[in-house]
C-alpha cells in the first residue's frame, strides 16, 4: 500500500438528520394564542398581557418573538401541556409551566408555573387561540 502525495480523499456522504416525529396534540390545538400571566410583586401578585404570544404549531410550543419558549402538548383528548420559558420573578431564571388546552371554540388554556430560582411562580391563561 502507498499513499499519493496530495491525493484528494473521496469525501463521505454526510448523514441527514431525521426530524423528531411531531407531538400526538397534532394541528387540533395550533393557533396564535394571547398569553396573561400573574406573578409576585411587592408583597401582592400583578398582571401581565401579551398579545399574540403564545404560539402552537403542530402540537409543538414556541412563543412568538421569543426562542427561549419551547414545549409541547401531548394528548389529542385533554391537551396537557408543558413549556419551559422566562421567569418572570424578580430572580429571573427558567420557570416551568404545565396546564392544559382545550381546542373547541375558542381555544383556550390554563396552568400554573414555578420558577427555577425560587419556588415562586403564578398562573397563566391564553385565551382568543386563532
Amino acid at each position: 500500500m502507498f499513499w499519493q502525495v496530495g491525493a484528494t480523499p473521496t469525501p463521505r456522504p454526510t448523514p441527514t438528520p431525521t426530524p423528531s416525529p411531531a407531538p400526538s396534540g397534532g394541528g387540533r390545538y395550533d393557533g396564535t394564542y394571547d398569553f396573561t400571566f400573574t406573578y409576585p410583586q411587592s408583597g401582592t401578585t400583578a398582571t401581565r398581557s401579551l398579545s399574540r404570544f403564545f404560539v402552537v404549531t403542530n402540537g409543538r410550543i414556541t412563543a412568538d418573538g421569543d426562542s427561549s419558549v419551547s414545549g409541547s402538548v401531548t394528548s389529542d383528548t385533554t391537551g396537557p401541556v408543558t413549556f419551559r420559558g422566562s421567569c418572570w420573578t424578580p430572580s429571573g431564571g427558567t420557570a416551568t409551566f404545565t396546564g392544559a388546552l382545550v381546542a373547541g371554540s375558542p381555544k383556550i388554556g390554563s396552568g400554573t408555573y414555578t420558577c427555577q430560582n425560587d419556588i415562586r411562580g403564578g398562573t397563566w391563561t391564553v385565551s382568543n387561540g386563532r
